[in-house]
């Protein structure tokens, strides 16, 4: 599998899972005397978590762009960089998840698709103003697109900005907790909770450590 087919780590793993799971089963069934996997542990696969940087981010939202589609896609990316809402959870968006608190402040409450976890998200202002612009009399707040066809946009988005990365829609949600919440000095506590995550430590995963916060810290 690495040598002639050459696969990748990640690729290569899922393969040996599938087939140890038939050794096991061949050495219940006594096909086999010993698993051939014993004492073999699966390479760990470091992963870069890509998030985009302020300047990034600038040239994201200041480009004009030629189509509705594109900007409509751009749109998307924003929202979910200032909420940290996933492309699922973006779709099931409704008016009903919005709720306005006596303060006058604007809050999304949703329960997410993946994990179940309930989320309170405060929206800033940008957020505030695409919801205001794209809102539809069907409860839905937004149309989004099927995840192939958000992928060609951004491609578009990515080569109008000149961003030197490639830009998926879940980038904006690690550009949430990095660039949006622990760049400005958001307790990773909190972050957890608007994620809706169950652990910090998968938190951990989403929230890099910039070189800002690394000098304000040191101040």
């Amino acid at each position: 599998l690495s040598t002639v087919l050459r696969l990748k780590t990640v690729s290569l793993n899922d393969y040996l899972i599938f087939l140890h799971k038939i050794a096991r089963r061949a050495v219940k069934q006594r096909t086999i005397k010993r698993d051939p996997f014993a004492g073999y542990k699966l390479e760990s696969v470091p992963v870069n978590h890509r998030y985009l940087t302020g300047e990034q981010f600038a040239k994201l939202t200041g480009v004009e762009l030629p189509t509705y589609r594109l900007c409509h896609a751009r749109d998307l990316f924003v929202f979910s960089t200032f909420t940290g809402l996933g492309r699922a959870d973006l779709a099931n968006l409704t008016s009903e998840n919005i709720v306005t608190e006596p303060d006058g402040s604007r809050w999304i409450h949703i329960e997410r698709q993946k994990t179940k976890a309930e989320c309170h998200i405060k929206l800033l202002d940008i957020p505030s103003r695409i919801i205001d612009k794209y809102k539809g009399e069907d409860g839905k707040l937004f149309f989004v697109p099927a995840t192939s066809s958000l992928c060609r946009s951004l491609k578009m988005i990515e080569e109008q900005c000149k961003l030197g990365c490639h830009l998926t829609f879940y980038m904006a949600r690690h550009s949430f907790a990095t660039l949006i919440c622990l760049g400005n000095g958001v307790p990773i506590e909190t972050i957890s909770r608007m994620m809706g995550h169950s652990s910090i430590r998968t938190t951990q995963i989403y929230a890099e450590i910039t070189n800002q916060k690394v000098n304000r810290d040191l101040l």
